[in-house]
C-alpha cells in the first residue's frame, strides 16, 4: 500500500505555497503600478522643463533677430545695397558698411558674427574670426535650404551648419533675405552666424538632470545640437521626425538602439526648433526599483518568518490528530480518556491580518516617498521659471527703445538701448570674472548715460595698452570707482571742468588699476573710515555688488585674497587717487 503524506507535510506545503502565491502577485502588481505613476509623473515634469527651455532659446534668437531687422531696415543699408542692385554708385564703403555691422553687434555677451552677400557674389562680414563656411555663392545655392531662403519674404530661418572660426566648427545659421523696402525685390542676403557652444551655455543652466540626452532639432530634421556629440550635424531618424511632427508638445515611447526610451519634446513656432530630451525607462523608475529592492528584502525576511509560523502552526494543528490516534489505541484496554485539542484559527487569521498590514504599509511608503520627489522636482521648476523675470525688464526696455525709433526719438533712444545692455550686464547671472575689455565696454555704457546729462563738463581720459584687454577681473570693478568718484568727488564742484582719469598697466605679475579725478577729494580720516566695511552685515548684503567703497574693498579680498585691496591716496589732479591692485588671471590670449 503506498504511504501517504503526514498532516503536518501537507499543512506546510499548502501554507507555503499560499503565502509564495499571495507575495508574487501583489509585488508584481504594487511594482507595476508604482512604475507607471512615477514615469509618468517623471516624463510630465521633464516636458515642462523642456517647454522652458524652448521659451529660453527663443529668447536668445530673438535677440540676435533684432539685431538683423536692425541691419536689414537700416536706412544706410539699404541705400548701399539698392545703388548696387541698381548699379549706382555709393557714398559709403565697404569698410564703412562692415564697420557699421561691427557696431551694432559688439555689445552682445555672445561671439556671433553677421555676414551680407550682396547680389554680385561679396560678402561682408563683422567679425574676422566667425563668418561663413561658403565662399562663393555657388556653394550658398548647394543647400537644401537655400531655396526656403529665397522663398521666405525676408523671414529669419534659423538652421544648422558649418561656419568658420580657425578651421569647421557647428555652428547656428540664422538666414533672411535682405529686400528693398520700396519695392520688395531681393538686394542681397543676411546671415546670423554663432557657434553651437552658446546653445550649450542656454541648456546648461536648466533643471533637465545632464544625464537626460538633449537634441535641438532645426526644421529641416538635421540635429543642430545634441549632449552626443557625435550627432550634432547629422539628420534625425525619418520616422522619429515625422512622429515628432504630428504635436507641438508631447511625450512619446522610442525605442533607441533597441532600448525602451521615453522622449519629451516641444517645438517652437518661432524657429521651428524641436527640442527634445531622451529618458531611459530604467533610469525613470530607478527610484521604483530601489524600493522594490527593499519590499523584496522586507518580503523574504517576512516569508522566512511566515515559514517558521507555519510549521508551528501545522505542528501545533496535527499535535492533537496525533495525540488521538495514541489515546485511540488504549480504547482494547478499557481505558477512555478525555482528549483537550486546542483551536489554531485564530493564530492563521492574525498572521494573514499581519500580511495584509505590512503591504498596505508598504504601498503608503511608496506613495509618501513618489510625492516627495514630484514635490521637489515642482520646487526646482518654480525656481527655474523665476530666472525669466529680469527678461519682462529687458522686453519693456526694447518696446520703450522700438517706441522711441519710430517717433524719431533717436538720442534719446540710444540711452533707453545702453541702459538695457547696462542692467544686463550688472544682473545677469553667469561667470564673475570678465575681461578688462567687458568691464571697460560697461564703464563706456555707463559714461553714456552720464554724460547725456552733463554733457561735455565730463571728461573721462583712459590710459591703457591693447594686450591688456583680454585679462580676466572680477565683475564691476571700474564702474563703482567712476561712479564714487562723481557723486562724492565732483558733483559738489562749481566753476571748472570734471575730470576722470583711469590707468590701467602690468606689474610683473599683477594688474594695477588707478581711478583718479580733480574733485574736492577726502582728508585721512575720510579715507580711513570709507574702507571700514560693517562685518555684522547679512550675507546678502557682503556678497551685493553695491556702491560703496568699503564694499568694493571687501569684494576684491573675499576674491584675491586679504593681501589685495583698495587704496585711496590724495591724488595730484587734486582730487581722489583710488588704486586696486590683484593677481593676473589669464594669459591675454
Amino acid at each position: 500500500m503506498r504511504k501517504r503524506p503526514t498532516i503536518f507535510l501537507q499543512l506546510i506545503v499548502g501554507f507555503s505555497c499560499i503565502f509564495l502565491f499571495s507575495f508574487s502577485i501583489t509585488g508584481y502588481f504594487t511594482y507595476r503600478h508604482s512604475s507607471q505613476i512615477v514615469l509618468d509623473k517623471t516624463t510630465q515634469l521633464l516636458l515642462e522643463s523642456v517647454i522652458q527651455m524652448r521659451g529660453k532659446t527663443d529668447v536668445m534668437l530673438g535677440e540676435f533677430d533684432r539685431t538683423s531687422q536692425m541691419i536689414a531696415f537700416s536706412p544706410m543699408v539699404q541705400n548701399y545695397y539698392s545703388n548696387i542692385v541698381r548699379q549706382r554708385g555709393n557714398d559709403q564703403s565697404k569698410a564703412e558698411i562692415e564697420r557699421f555691422m561691427k557696431s551694432l553687434s559688439r555689445y552682445s555677451g555672445t561671439d556671433f558674427g553677421i555676414t551680407i552677400l550682396d547680389t554680385e557674389g561679396r560678402f561682408y562680414q563683422s567679425n574676422e574670426s566667425l563668418f561663413l563656411y561658403w565662399r562663393t555663392l555657388e556653394d550658398l545655392k548647394r543647400n537644401k535650404w537655400y531655396p526656403l531662403m529665397e522663398s521666405g519674404q525676408g523671414q529669419l530661418f534659423w538652421l544648422s551648419g558649418p561656419a568658420w572660426r580657425n578651421g569647421p566648427i557647428p555652428a547656428v545659421i540664422g538666414v533672411r533675405l535682405l529686400n528693398d523696402l520700396s519695392t520688395m525685390d531681393k538686394i542681397g542676403n543676411l546671415f546670423i552666424i554663432f557657434p553651437v557652444e552658446a546653445l550649450e551655455r542656454t541648456i546648461e543652466g536648466t533643471s533637465i538632470d545632464p544625464s537626460h540626452k538633449i537634441q535641438l532639432i532645426d526644421r529641416l530634421g538635421t540635429i543642430l545640437y545634441s549632449t552626443d556629440r557625435n550627432e550634432i550635424g547629422t539628420e534625425l531618424d525619418r520616422k522619429l521626425q515625422e512622429t515628432i511632427g504630428q504635436q507641438k508638445s508631447d511625450i512619446i515611447a522610442w525605442k533607441e538602439h533597441d532600448i525602451q526610451t521615453y522622449i519629451s519634446y516641444s517645438s517652437s513656432d518661432y524657429s521651428g526648433w524641436t527640442i527634445a530630451s531622451y529618458i531611459k525607462a530604467s533610469e525613470a523608475v530607478k527610484d521604483v526599483l530601489k524600493i522594490q529592492r527593499t519590499v523584496f528584502i522586507a518580503g523574504l525576511s517576512g516569508l522566512f518568518a511566515a515559514l517558521l509560523f507555519t510549521v508551528f502552526f501545522s505542528w501545533t494543528v496535527s499535535r492533537p490528530i496525533r495525540y488521538l490516534g495514541r489515546r485511540l489505541t488504549r480504547l482494547e484496554k478499557g481505558r477512555l480518556p478525555l482528549v483537550k485539542s486546542p483551536f489554531v484559527n485564530r493564530e492563521v487569521e492574525l498572521l494573514y491580518n499581519s500580511f495584509n498590514d505590512m503591504m498596505e504599509r508598504l504601498e503608503q511608503t511608496v506613495q509618501d516617498l513618489s510625492e516627495k520627489q514630484i514635490s521637489e522636482n515642482q520646487a526646482q521648476i518654480i525656481a527655474l521659471k523665476a530666472q525669466f523675470r529680469p527678461h519682462f525688464l529687458y522686453n519693456s526696455l526694447n518696446t520703450i527703445y522700438w517706441l522711441l525709433i519710430d517717433e524719431g526719438q533717436e538720442k534719446i533712444a540710444r540711452i533707453v538701448l545702453t541702459l538695457s545692455d547696462l542692467l544686463r550686464y550688472s544682473i545677469q547671472p553667469g561667470a564673475e570674472t570678465v575681461t578688462v575689455k567687458e568691464d571697460l565696454e560697461q564703464l563706456e555704457r555707463y559714461m553714456l548715460l552720464v554724460q547725456a546729462r552733463y554733457g561735455d563738463k565730463l571728461q573721462l581720459e583712459i590710459d591703457i595698452k591693447d594686450d591688456l584687454l583680454n585679462y580676466r577681473i572680477m565683475k564691476l570693478l571700474l564702474q563703482p570707482l567712476v561712479e564714487n568718484a562723481m557723486t562724492h568727488g565732483l558733483e559738489s564742484i562749481k566753476g571748472r571742468p570734471w575730470r576722470i582719469r583711469i590707468e590701467i598697466s602690468k606689474q610683473g605679475h599683477t594688474l594695477r588699476f588707478i581711478v583718479e579725478d580733480n574733485g574736492k577729494g577726502m582728508t585721512d580720516e575720510e579715507m580711513a573710515s570709507a574702507l571700514q566695511f560693517p562685518h555684522d552685515a547679512d550675507r546678502l548684503h557682503l556678497m551685493s555688488t553695491g556702491l560703496g567703497l568699503a564694499n568694493l574693498h571687501y569684494r576684491v579680498g573675499l576674491i584675491y585674497g586679504k593681501e589685495y585691496g583698495l587704496r585711496l591716496y590724495k591724488s595730484e589732479m587734486g582730487g581722489l587717487r583710488a588704486e586696486v591692485i590683484f593677481p593676473l588671471i589669464g594669459d591675454g590670449y
